[in-house]
């Protein structure tokens, strides 16, 4: 069964390559420990934005939302 995961890896991180940054907000799921610890092995610099960063946070919750929507059709188009 593919996963939304498999088909990011597979068709983006294979195509492009792992990003060398990534910026988040300050999220349970950027702050974990794993997050981290893969962040370290991939050398991804990750860095997160200032907890007042309000309209830095909403823009980033924008793209996270259309590229779900994006990776959830074309798993969803795969699929058939």
């Amino acid at each position: 069964m593919k996963t939304t995961a498999d088909t990011f890896f597979k068709e983006v991180i294979a195509a492009h390559g792992v990003p060398a940054a990534i910026m988040t907000d300050r999220g349970s799921a950027f702050s974990s420990a794993f997050f981290t610890h893969l962040a370290d092995l991939l050398h991804i610099k990750h860095r997160m934005s200032a907890s007042q960063a309000a309209r830095l946070n909403g823009s980033a919750e924008s793209v996270v939302k259309r590229v779900s929507e994006l990776a959830k059709i074309y798993v969803d188009d795969d699929t058939d």
